[in-house]
C-alpha cells in the first residue's frame, strides 16, 4: 500500500463519509499542503485501485477517479496549482495552460513547471523572446545545477512551450526545435555542453510532405514524456508515398499503406509494430484538424497483424553457468567479454531490463550500500534496488578492470563501456545469441532464449526459492513488483504459474523433488 492510498483511507476514516468527487478534491488540497503539486498528481493515479475496491463495496462513486483524472480544470480547483511567474508573463503562463486542454493534470503540472522555470530565467536576463543564444545560455545554466538526465526530461517541455509561443504570441522561431534538428542526438548534444565541448552537427536529411506533420507529431509526444527522437519508418513512408506520386497527407489510402508494408523485409512483430504507430499518428492528424474530420482513417482497412503468444523461456541454474562461461570464450577483445558477462549477469541477478542495464550509470551503483539506481524504466519511473553480494562482487570486479584499462571514469559516463571507453550498443543481443548456441541452450521443440528471458528466469526462480523457504509466494508478490518496477503486482502474476509449473517436475511430487530442487537452487543469486 503507497503512502497515497494510506492517506486518503485515513482522511476517509476521519471524514465518515464514502468517496465522492467533492471528498476527493477536499483530499488533494490537503495534500497540497506537506506535498509538492506534482506528487499530489501522481498520487491520484496510486488510489485508482483503491478507489476500485471501494466501489464494489458501496463505499465510493463509480469511476470518481478517472472523472477527477479527466477533469481539464484541475490544476484551477487546486490552490497551488500555476506555478508563479514574473507578472509580464502571468498571461502567457494562463493562455499556455488553456492551450493544453485535454491534456492529462500530471502533463500539465510538468508543462506549467517547466515552462514558468524557463520564464524566470528570460525575466532574470532581460530578455523578452529567446533565441538560439538564449537557449544555449539556458541550457548551460541548468547543466550546472542539475544532471544531464534531469535536463534530458525538461527539455522537450520547453520545446513544446516554445512551439506554443511560435503559434500563438508571434515568436518567430522555436530554438530548441532548431538546435535539436541539427544535432545528432538530444542527450549526447547535451552531455557535449556539460563538458564544455562542441555538440555534432546532424547531417541533412530528406524532406518529404510528411515531415512537418511527423515534426508536430513528436513534439506532442515528447510533451507527454515520451523519449522519441525521430521516427525514421513514417519518413521512409513519406518518400514512398512521393515516389508513388502522392504529395498531400489526405492522399494516403489503404493500398498505399499496405503497399509500403509489403515493400518492407520486416518481421511480423515489426509490422505490428509500424501499424500501432501509423494508427498514432492518424488519430493524431484527425484530432489536431490536419484531416478533415468526415475523412475516412486509411489504418481502419490494414489488416491485423496478429502474433500468436510466446512463452518465456526459463533457464536453469546451470544453463545460466554455462552461458556466462560461454560469454567468458566470446570471440571479441578480452575486456568486452568481461563486461557482456557482468550484463548479462547483473540482467540474470536482479531481473533488470536490457535497456535498464544500458543506462546504468558509473554514480549509480553504491558498493559500500550494495544498491544500484535504475533511471528511465519502461514507465518512466526510477528505482532504487539492493543487489546481491555476488552481483555487488563481480560489479566490484568489472569496475576495477575498467577502471585499469580506461582510467577512471566520470560518475555520469555509462558503468557498462566496450574496450575502447564506448557505450555498448546492440552488439550484446548478437554475443548472447552466439554464447546460448554455443553452450547448447534451448532446442528445436523449445523457443530460443531471448535476452528478456534473462528477467523471466529471474522472477520464476525468485518466487521458486520461496516455495522451497516454506513461504508464501502469493504474499510477497507486491514485493518483486516493486522491485522489478512493474506498475502493479497483476503484471508480476502470471509468474506464480510459470513458478508452479517447475515444482511439477515430469509429474512428480514436491517432496520427490526437494532434494534435487535445493541442489540447484544452491547457485541462485
Amino acid at each position: 500500500m503507497t503512502a497515497s492510498t494510506r492517506a486518503l483511507l485515513q482522511f476517509l476514516q476521519q471524514r465518515g463519509t464514502p468517496l465522492t468527487e467533492p471528498i476527493l478534491l477536499e483530499w488533494l488540497k490537503q495534500r497540497l499542503e506537506t506535498c509538492s503539486l506534482e506528487a499530489v498528481l501522481v498520487g491520484l493515479t496510486e488510489v485508482a485501485k483503491l478507489a476500485r475496491t471501494l466501489e464494489e463495496e458501496g463505499q465510493a462513486e463509480v469511476g470518481v477517479v478517472q472523472r477527477v483524472r479527466k477533469r481539464t480544470d484541475l490544476l484551477a480547483l487546486l490552490p497551488g496549482g500555476r506555478p508563479s511567474v514574473p507578472s509580464q508573463w502571468r498571461d502567457v503562463l494562463i493562455d499556455f495552460e488553456n492551450n493544453l486542454a485535454g491534456y492529462a493534470p500530471l502533463h500539465q503540472a510538468r508543462l506549467l513547471a517547466s515552462a514558468a522555470r524557463f520564464l524566470w530565467f528570460l525575466a532574470d536576463h532581460g530578455h523578452e523572446y529567446p533565441g538560439e543564444v538564449v537557449l544555449l545560455s539556458w541550457l548551460n545554466v541548468e547543466l550546472a545545477k542539475y544532471s544531464v538526465e534531469t535536463v534530458y526530461l525538461s527539455f522537450p517541455r520547453v520545446e513544446r512551450f516554445l512551439q506554443y509561443l511560435v503559434e500563438q504570441r508571434g515568436c518567430p522561431i522555436n530554438p530548441a526545435m532548431e538546435w535539436r534538428k541539427r544535432h545528432q542526438e538530444l542527450k549526447g548534444a547535451l552531455l557535449c555542453l556539460k563538458q564544455g565541448l562542441e555538440p555534432p552537427i546532424r547531417l541533412p536529411r530528406h524532406q518529404s510532405f510528411l515531415t512537418p506533420h511527423i515534426e508536430n507529431f513528436i513534439l506532442f509526444k515528447r510533451s507527454l514524456g515520451r523519449k522519441y527522437e525521430s521516427l525514421c519508418t513514417l519518413e521512409i513512408l513519406g518518400v514512398f508515398a512521393e515516389g508513388k506520386g502522392v504529395h498531400d497527407v489526405g492522399e494516403l489510402n489503404p493500398s498505399l499503406l499496405m503497399a509500403f508494408i509489403a515493400s518492407r523485409d520486416w518481421r511480423r512483430s515489426t509490422k505490428k509494430t509500424f501499424q500501432g504507430l501509423l494508427e498514432q499518428f492518424f488519430r493524431f492528424l484527425f484530432r489536431t484538424n490536419q484531416l478533415p474530420s468526415e475523412a475516412a482513417d486509411p489504418t481502419d482497412s490494414l489488416p491485423r497483424q496478429r502474433r500468436p503468444p510466446r512463452p518465456p523461456y526459463i533457464f536453469s541454474v546451470r544453463e545460466i553457468a554455462r552461458l556466462l562461461e560461454a560469454l567468458g570464450e566470446a570471440p571479441t577483445h578480452p575486456f568486452n567479454r568481461q563486461t557482456y558477462t557482468a550484463m548479462v549477469f547483473l540482467l540474470y541477478a536482479c531481473g533488470l531490463r536490457r535497456r535498464e542495464s544500458l543506462r546504468l550509470l558509473v554514480q549509480d551503483f553504491d558498493p559500500v550500500r550494495g544498491t544500484i539506481f535504475i533511471r528511465r524504466t519502461k514507465f518512466d519511473k526510477d528505482r532504487l534496488i539492493p543487489v546481491g553480494p555476488r552481483a555487488c562482487e563481480r560489479l566490484q570486479e568489472y569496475h576495477r578492470c575498467r577502471v585499469a584499462r580506461l582510467g577512471i571514469p566520470s560518475p555520469e559516463s555509462p558503468f557498462f563501456v566496450q574496450s575502447y571507453g564506448a557505450p555498448i550498443s546492440g552488439s550484446l543481443l548478437s554475443i548472447f545469441r552466439d554464447a546460448c548456441m554455443r553452450a547448447q541452450i534451448g532446442s528445436e521443440k523449445s523457443p530460443k532464449p531471448r535476452l528478456h528471458d534473462l528477467r523471466h528466469s529471474f522472477a520464476v526462480h525468485r518466487l521458486y526459492k520461496w516455495y522451497l523457504e516454506g513461504a508464501d509466494p502469493q504474499s510477497r508478490l507486491p514485493r518483486l513488483s516493486i522491485y522489478m518496477g512493474h506498475v502493479s503486482s497483476e503484471y508480476t502474476r502470471h509468474y506464480l504459474h510459470l513458478s508452479q509449473d517447475l515444482l511439477r517436475v515430469a509429474g512428480r511430487t514436491v517432496a520427490s523433488n526437494l532434494e534435487e530442487m535445493l541442489t540447484e537452487c544452491e547457485g541462485l543469486p
